[in-house]
């Protein structure tokens, strides 16, 4: 089989290839290619994963600075409980 290889810069020459040559650089060729497409997909779960996790994160954050809140709330409460029995 006679290919075009490219030299760079718009420079063919020809090269002579078998046809067991060629077949291996096509499926190569296919696998890079899959291999492509699964690390692309991959990357995408990933980066999903991360955005919900910050979504969680940002949530577990917000409910944690109530809670703090609302056991301000109640310390002040009890102080002032405490202070008005003693009267």
């Amino acid at each position: 089989m006679n290919l075009l290889a490219n030299k760079g810069y718009g420079i063919y020459d020809r090269v002579d290839i078998d046809m067991d040559d060629f077949m291996f650089l096509h499926r190569l060729a296919e696998k890079t290619n899959q291999l492509q497409k699964e690390i692309s997909h991959w990357k995408k779960a990933f980066d999903n994963e991360n955005k919900i996790a910050g979504h969680l994160q940002k949530k577990v954050e917000r409910l944690e600075k109530e809670l703090r809140s609302y056991q301000e709330i109640a310390d002040i409460s009890e102080i002032g409980i405490a202070g008005a029995e003693r009267n």
